[in-house]
């Protein structure tokens, strides 16, 4: 039997490789859907620095041509993809952020085809939590803050769902409980998660979804209060005022302190700009465009501060 098994994936090189190919995200989580009536399914997201924004096979992506079901079917899809792929495995390619010592992966969208509503999305909270890196993550069923943002993190708009401090949400995709929810707090349609696709037996038809981000605490995320026990290397408090500000702030920790250096990290975690030596515990913004900052002080002492400021 050994010598048939062994002459079987001699002669089939594509088997071979499939098995010894198959690799393991960096990082990967499986979020599941259940419809009003019981009918289960679920993607599973992800990043890696090895990933593309295309089909990755060896990670498990195989892209799905067919029309979605008529009753209920979930598929997730790259948010840079440019060719509209879906998969139910989508692992993003990730780039190390070094301020914040972790792996920084696009969003990613899931798109639900529901014929019975609301559906409740699942997963394990624990990922999220235990790993500071994926503590701000969040699922919401808008683009509000990527299309008209900036917003201040504790104004971010609704409906939106943090994955390391709650297990579920339920959520109503159709185009009228959207359109009725976005016009209550002053947008339209144009921000909803959605897409043309076919439906087996039905047609063309806009199907409405999720938007999946991967963030730490320290990220561009609602959900940036979130954590589990005291971390002796987690950052200071830092105050910034005036906060919003046209350029010029002033920046304080809770105790009094000399800081040596100033970082400022985009939205994205890319530092767009750095102070060797502050004076007056002041730094001149007006040369950055308008959104949201990370400022990242670094004391005499050694200790590091963090806070956000808005720039207008």
């Amino acid at each position: 039997m050994k010598m048939k098994i062994t002459l079987f994936l001699w002669l089939c090189p594509a088997l071979w490789n499939h098995l010894y190919s198959q690799q393991t995200a960096l990082f990967q989580a499986v979020i599941r859907f259940e419809d009003a009536v019981g009918n289960k399914d679920s993607v599973t997201v992800g990043y890696d620095p090895n990933a593309t924004f295309g089909i990755d096979a060896e990670f498990g992506e195989a892209e799905i041509t067919a029309p979605f079901d008529s009753v209920f079917e979930v598929r997730a899809m790259s948010a840079i993809s440019f060719n509209n792929t879906f998969s139910k495995v989508i692992i993003e390619y990730s780039q190390f952020i070094p301020a914040f010592n972790c792996h920084g992966g696009p969003r990613t969208n899931i798109f639900v085809w529901s014929k019975y509503q609301p559906v409740k999305v699942s997963w394990d909270s624990t990922i999220f939590l235990n790993e500071r890196c994926l503590r701000g993550s969040f699922i919401s069923n808008h683009e509000i803050d990527e299309l008209t943002g900036p917003f201040e993190v504790d104004e971010f708009p609704p409906v939106c769902a943090c994955m390391a401090s709650q297990d579920s949400y339920v959520f109503e995709l159709t185009q009228e409980a959207l359109i009725a929810h976005y016009d209550s707090i002053g947008y339209d349609e144009s921000v909803a998660v959605g897409i043309e696709a076919e439906i087996e037996g039905v047609g063309n038809q806009t199907i409405y979804g999720l938007r999946f981000k991967p963030d730490w605490i320290f990220g561009y995320t609602p959900c940036y209060w979130i954590t589990d026990v005291e971390e002796p290397t987690a950052a200071i408090p830092l105050s910034i005022f005036p906060n919003p500000s046209h350029g010029l702030v002033k920046i304080a920790g809770p105790e009094y302190a000399a800081f040596d250096e100033l970082k400022v990290f985009d939205a994205t975690g890319h530092l767009v700009h750095s102070i060797a030596k502050l004076k007056n515990s002041e730094a001149d913004l007006s040369g950055l465009p308008g959104g949201i900052y990370q400022l990242q002080a670094q004391s005499e002492d050694g200790k590091r501060y963090m806070g956000r400021v808005v720039k207008l």
